[in-house]
């Protein structure tokens, strides 16, 4: 994998250096840097100088922020996360940090909002690029970009019914396309079976994918799951709710079947 940041050269560097054991020469040789640079990183303890360049390599971080883009992200002259969820934005700003190679901060709004931005006009241009053209990066990272659409439009909810106990994990958004695309990566990708429905607010058409079989809800736990703490312990209480029921053995395919 190339990396063209000085970010992600360092930790190159460092990485050979500590697992190989190599000198500067050789490390320089296999990174294309120069030797002088090297040194100066392995021996003298220096760091790069990093301003921000926004690098398209296919990493899981920048999986990430796409699946933030297509959910809760807004571009325009900006790059900009708003969410109540102090974790999620924690996560987007350490993804954008290692894309851009900089350092980035969020600020509280208000009560219980948390934001953060960039600014960058390479990033910006990007992100604003069709979802066909972000497929290729999101395919080598599936799980990173879906981690991050269901921590943006995600939910977890209890259904309970005669007695017995379902769960469903779903996502929500207006956007039919990604909705539908959401359903293909889980699908697909990880041989889940969703469901797509409809869930209209007001004058808004929303569109939902939803899995509801426990198999399922079991397998996007481990394969997906959240960064978000509280949807986290929803998704697990909820998993022990489902396995707990002695009434489950009878309807395993799940409440939608």
């Amino acid at each position: 994998m190339k990396y063209s940041t000085p970010l992600h050269l360092y930790e190159q560097v460092t990485k050979l250096r500590k697992e190989k054991k190599w000198g500067s020469r050789r490390i320089a040789r296999k990174s294309g840097i120069s030797e002088w640079t090297v040194a100066n990183w392995i021996y003298r303890g220096k760091k790069p100088v990093v301003r921000g360049h926004f690098d398209p390599t296919p990493l899981p971080e920048l999986a990430y922020l796409l699946g933030a883009r297509y959910s809760d992200v807004s571009v325009s002259d900006r790059f900009k996360l708003e969410a109540i969820d102090k974790d999620f934005v924690e996560e987007f700003l350490r993804c954008l940090s290692k894309v851009m190679g900089r350092s980035y901060k969020m600020h509280k709004k208000g009560k219980g909002t948390w934001v953060a931005r960039g600014y960058e006009k390479t990033l910006i241009n990007f992100m604003e690029k069709p979802l066909d053209h972000h497929k290729p990066i999101i395919e080598l990272h599936p799980a990173d970009f879906l981690r991050a659409f269901f921590d943006g439009e995600g939910h977890v909810t209890e259904i309970r019914k005669k007695g017995r106990v379902y769960g469903c994990v779903g996502a929500t958004n207006t956007n039919f396309e990604i909705i539908e695309y959401v359903r293909d990566l889980l699908q697909k990708t990880f041989s889940l079976h969703p469901t797509l429905g409809r869930d209209d607010r007001g004058r808004k058409v929303c569109h939902v994918v939803r899995l509801y079989r426990m198999d399922d809800i079991r397998r996007f736990n481990n394969l997906i799951g959240f960064s978000i703490e509280r949807k986290k312990k929803r998704l697990k209480d909820i998993l022990c709710s489902m396995e707990s029921n002695p009434s489950w053995s009878k309807t395993a395919r799940g409440y939608n079947d």
